[in-house]
């Protein structure tokens, strides 16, 4: 029941945080670039929350500054609506 309790917490925490911005989101990698850090674990996520153009956008300067490594998203995922928070591996 407690364990119930917590996720409930948790996504309800979740449920009201704002979503970031393209610009937000720029920021706060740019400040990762400079600080020598790498995108956070939750970028995928936190893209899908932009619309299709501004994720791209950012997509592009992630990829570019290094930020963005490893496994790439389908053009599908990255076509997606906006709000899709589903993590798809």
């Amino acid at each position: 029941m407690i364990a119930l309790s917590f996720m409930f917490a948790m996504s309800m925490a979740l449920a009201n945080e704002p979503v970031a911005t393209k610009t937000d989101i720029l920021d706060e990698m740019t400040r990762r670039l400079l600080d020598g850090q790498m995108a956070p674990g939750n970028i995928e996520t936190r893209l899908m929350a932009l619309a299709p153009a501004e994720r791209f956008e950012v997509i592009m300067f992630l990829r570019r500054s290094g930020l963005l490594t490893g496994k790439s998203l389908s053009v599908d995922r990255l076509l997606t609506m906006g709000s899709d928070t589903e993590v798809r591996h």
